[in-house]
């Protein structure tokens, strides 16, 4: 994973969150139960792979210390 990689990622997570939180607004005033479903899958979908890329990040960092003799 490039820097570049992760810089896309930080731009999609920020977009995706926004999305959420306009989701949301819409879950409030409609009060529908589905929508409210979806909005928490897409958090949780969202937390999950910031989670997931942040160990990529951090296994990215441990292989360059082992080849660089660290």
């Amino acid at each position: 994973m490039t820097d570049d990689d992760h810089t896309t990622h930080a731009a999609l997570a920020a977009e995706l969150a926004d999305s959420i939180k306009r989701l949301r607004l819409d879950v409030e005033s409609r009060s529908d139960p589905i929508l409210e479903e979806i909005a928490h899958a897409l958090e949780l979908t969202l937390q999950l792979t910031t989670h997931a890329h942040d160990h990529s990040l951090d296994n990215r960092e441990r292989l360059r210390a082992l080849e660089s003799g660290g």
